[in-house]
């Protein structure tokens, strides 16, 4: 809970990434609160169409960045003024505007990986003295998901209370374990087994929560 500075909930895995982790955290959520909540922020790592599917099914209007919306986050360094995360998208046209200012309008769909996407292009590469800096083939093609509730997330993130739920973000997740670590003075998960290491996890953040109830209970 940002308000208070709260962990609502945790969760243990050995799993080396986020990618199917968003369902269990919502659930854990869920089984601690007795609801779900009206919205969810999550990096991109944790996007998915399950994710999605079921933020849709709950009613969770979920804040989460594509790749190319992460990237920009990030601010990774990338010199080809020619790649994807250099051609804004104006969700509210669906269209790519490119380096050159041209717009890269909608096509039509089709499979990239197995995965259906929608595509994004233009006449005006035939003409464009960049083309062969640009385009892989006769003309640049943009791909984003075609999945419809995708779509609608792409849509919630670039919405003004998207942008602005969002930010709240960067002072949350792991913000919360580096105090534990540091202020707490945890010097990090000491049993070997996944059970054993979720109970010391779950009495660290008990411990936090605590603290914070009696930091707004007393009076100031």
């Amino acid at each position: 809970m940002i308000k208070y500075d709260f962990i609502v909930a945790q969760k243990l895995v050995n799993d080396p990434t986020d990618h199917h982790q968003f369902i269990s955290m919502a659930q854990e959520v869920k089984m601690n609160l007795t609801k779900h909540p009206q919205y969810i922020t999550a990096d991109n790592g944790y996007l998915t169409d399950e994710a999605a599917e079921y933020s849709y099914k709950h009613n969770i209007i979920t804040i989460m960045p594509d790749r190319t919306e992460s990237m920009k986050i990030k601010r990774k360094k990338d010199n080809n003024r020619f790649s994807k995360t250099h051609f804004q998208y104006i969700w509210e046209e669906d269209v790519y505007i490119c380096p050159q200012n041209n717009k890269l309008e909608y096509q039509n769909n089709r499979k990239l990986n197995n995965k259906l996407n929608r595509v994004y292009s233009t006449t005006k590469c035939k003409t464009c003295p960049y083309n062969q800096k640009c385009c892989k083939g006769r003309k640049k093609e943009i791909f984003h998901s075609a999945h419809p509730l995708r779509i609608k997330m792409r849509e919630d993130y670039n919405s003004d209370l998207g942008k602005k739920i969002y930010k709240k973000r960067f002072h949350t997740g792991e913000t919360y374990f580096a105090i534990i670590k540091k202020s707490r003075k945890f010097p990090g998960i000491q049993r070997k087994t996944i059970k054993k290491a979720q109970t010391e996890l779950t009495l660290q953040t008990i411990a936090h929560n605590i603290k914070i109830i009696h930091k707004h209970l007393t009076p100031h």
